[in-house]
């Protein structure tokens, strides 16, 4: 199921940006993408040098780059978010089953 919905959003994220320039979102809301070097502020950071390296990628390695920036964070959310709430009942579980009631050892001075 979320494979499927990756796959749309990945076909859907694509023809928006070959046919505008822009993710589907950007496009909707009629935002603008601005350089990579008006954004930055005075100075250097760890993320310019990653923003230059992205900046220099051009051609089809771009457009699959962007489509991964853009699809994969809710893929992965998709895919984690029942396992990390699982772990989290099967915590609460274990933490009732030794605790005697939730009340621990308050109650026992």
């Amino acid at each position: 199921r979320e494979e499927l919905f990756a796959a749309l959003s990945c076909a859907l994220e694509a023809h928006s940006l070959l046919r505008h320039g822009a993710s589907f979102s950007e496009h909707f809301y009629f935002m603008q993408r601005g350089g990579v070097r008006s954004a930055r502020r005075a100075g250097w950071s760890p993320l310019d040098a990653l923003a230059d390296r992205f900046a220099a990628v051009r051609g089809p390695r771009r457009l699959l780059l962007e489509v991964l920036v853009l699809v994969a964070p809710l893929y992965l959310r998709a895919k984690l978010d029942p396992l990390l709430s699982a772990d989290a009942l099967a915590d609460e579980r274990d933490g009732e089953g030794r605790g005697g009631g939730g009340d621990g050892d308050a109650g026992g001075g």
